[in-house]
């Protein structure tokens, strides 16, 4: 995988923030194509790294905005 960023959500190395070609795990599962680190998943004992692409990460961001807002 080549490092990269597509446009301007967050800046970095690798890790978070950092832009990688690959596979979106978020929701659409397209392939080759920029992607992000989101954080670990764990299912039973088994932990992967999780990725997004932009649109997933920006219907996301749109989702937890929708819920957060009005919370004190």
């Amino acid at each position: 995988m080549t490092g990269g960023k597509p446009g301007p959500l967050l800046d970095g190395g690798p890790g978070p923030g950092w832009w990688q070609q690959g596979r979106c795990w978020l929701g659409c599962d397209r392939r080759d194509l920029p992607v992000q680190w989101i954080g670990p998943v764990e299912v039973g004992v088994t932990r992967a790294d999780m990725y997004a692409c932009v649109d997933c990460l920006s219907r996301l961001r749109s989702l937890v905005a929708e819920e957060t807002t009005g919370r004190p």
